[in-house]
């Protein structure tokens, strides 16, 4: 039961996820467009604005932004290393890379001994490039899956190729200096922004174009992030006309601003792998409950067939032993000694109706030793034993488990050593001839289900009782 309630509760899951992803395709479109909007009304309003920060403030956003950007880097390697991809191998390092530009970047222009015009071209060219190079891997991950797709390498091939994309962009960053010259230094850097705009919107197209940013949530904040990087590559940083004014300061924080949507996305998407992999073991564990089940009913199937087929040989026999005596004392004797390989017993008895049916005599026992075997009474009223008008009236056997539970167990001297016990007519010609009855001296010995065991010796005793009948009458009537 517990394994199908896991199960429901997984598929119903399941059903949920499919209808929320169905309701997210509209919004999420929505936002891809609201998001741009948003930002390009808050450009305008700041055109307006004069406030600038300071060089001490934006060294302490800067190295905010590179700590950010490392920590989203490894959480992404972290999730290459769970769940291999390509895809998020790019990713992570490119983010690493961006991160360690943005330290370079942050301790070059701490240095306060920098004139004005250096310092601007320097900010210029070390801050474009962590973008620049942060959007080359960002459309990198999508080449390397469409490559993927097309089957055109083995994904294996591409590993190192990140990190040596990573070493050279550093190194080439750090070697390579802006012109002295300020008009030419400035030249440099706008084509810089418009070369890590033209890899964003590329990155962009190329993630919109996957279209599993409408299911995944990991991809949909990527294309977030990008928007966001995007604009402020075109709309913020391209219309700032000095350091530190409100265009540049924006265009920082935008910078943050998507790589905070990344780490979101990567927070996402583990939360989801961590439900994953919950419902999947959900799944196993309601699988092996089931299997378990499956593997205990077959083998109790399989002792159950096992038993019938030793019931059936054992009643067979039991059948040529007793039809080999005509003898009725014999046999009386002979039903307790054969008995025991159907129904063992502690003590046993068969008691033999007389009269007109209101009498019953003990006529064999087995397993009562000289004391009890005196005790018997060999003659007493049925109507004493409530046991025994059960089964005269139902003509089926009785099996009392526990006789101390059992209202309708007389508890004598002669059975005080009775725990559990069971019962069976002998019926010939809907006549009840003679009762068997099965002591033991543990509780709960006999089951429910031995009545089976019972009810088909009875029948096997009442053949022979009625052929020794049979044969006592014929001598009786060659006598006369």
């Amino acid at each position: 039961m517990s394994s199908k309630m896991d199960m429901r509760s997984v598929s119903q899951r399941e059903k949920k996820i499919s209808l929320f992803k169905i309701k997210q395709y509209p919004k999420r479109l929505f936002f891809y467009i609201l998001v741009p909007v948003v930002l390009l009304a808050v450009r305008v309003w700041l055109e307006t604005a004069v406030w600038q920060t300071t060089r001490a403030h934006y060294v302490t956003l800067e190295s905010v932004t590179a700590v950010l950007a490392l920590f989203v880097g490894i959480l992404a390697l972290l999730r290459y290393s769970a769940r291999p991809s390509n895809m998020i191998l790019f990713l992570g390092t490119g983010f690493i890379g961006a991160g360690l530009l943005d330290i370079y970047h942050a301790t070059i222009f701490s240095q306060t001994n920098l004139p004005l015009n250096a310092a601007q071209l320097g900010i210029l060219w070390t801050w474009n490039a962590s973008r620049i190079f942060l959007a080359i891997m960002l459309f990198g991950s999508w080449m390397v899956w469409q490559w993927e797709t097309d089957n055109l390498f083995s994904p294996k091939s591409l590993i190192i190729w990140p990190g040596l994309i990573v070493a050279v962009g550093l190194m080439f960053f750090a070697a390579v200096q802006p012109p002295p010259d300020p008009a030419s230094g400035f030249t440099l850097q706008w084509a810089e922004l418009a070369a890590s705009g033209l890899f964003f919107l590329l990155a962009l197209i190329g993630y919109l174009l996957k279209k599993q940013w409408q299911e995944d949530w990991f991809e949909h904040w990527v294309i977030m992030s990008i928007l966001i990087a995007l604009t402020g590559q075109i709309h913020y940083l391209f219309y700032s006309t000095q350091l530190f004014d409100a265009m540049f300061t924006a265009a920082t924080i935008l910078k943050m601003l998507s790589y905070v949507c990344v780490l979101a996305g990567l927070l996402t998407g583990m939360l989801r792998i961590f439900r994953q992999a919950e419902d999947s073991a959900a799944k196993l564990i309601a699988t092996n409950t089931a299997l378990q089940r499956e593997i205990s009913e077959r083998k109790k199937a399989e002792i159950a067939a096992f038993e019938q087929r030793q019931l059936a040989e054992a009643l067979r026999e039991v059948g040529n032993a007793l039809s080999a005596t005509l003898n009725f004392n014999q046999l009386l004797d002979l039903i307790l000694d054969q008995i025991a390989r159907v129904m063992p017993y502690g003590t046993a008895n068969v008691m033999l109706v007389t009269g007109k049916g209101n009498e019953v005599i003990i006529a064999s026992t087995r397993g009562y030793d000289t004391r009890l075997q005196n005790q018997l009474p060999p003659r007493f009223e049925l109507a004493e034993m409530p046991t025994l008008l059960h089964m005269m009236k139902t003509g089926k056997p009785l099996i009392i488990p526990n006789t101390a539970e059992h209202p309708a167990w007389i508890q004598i001297e002669t059975s005080r050593h009775v725990r559990s016990w069971a019962g069976t007519p002998i019926v010939l010609k809907n006549e009840t001839v003679a009762f068997i009855a099965l002591n033991n001296s543990q509780p709960n010995f006999y089951k429910l289900t031995d009545a089976v065991r019972l009810s088909a010796f009875a029948g096997q005793a009442a053949i022979a009782i009625q052929n020794a009948r049979l044969y006592a009458e014929l001598e009786r009537k060659v006598e006369e």
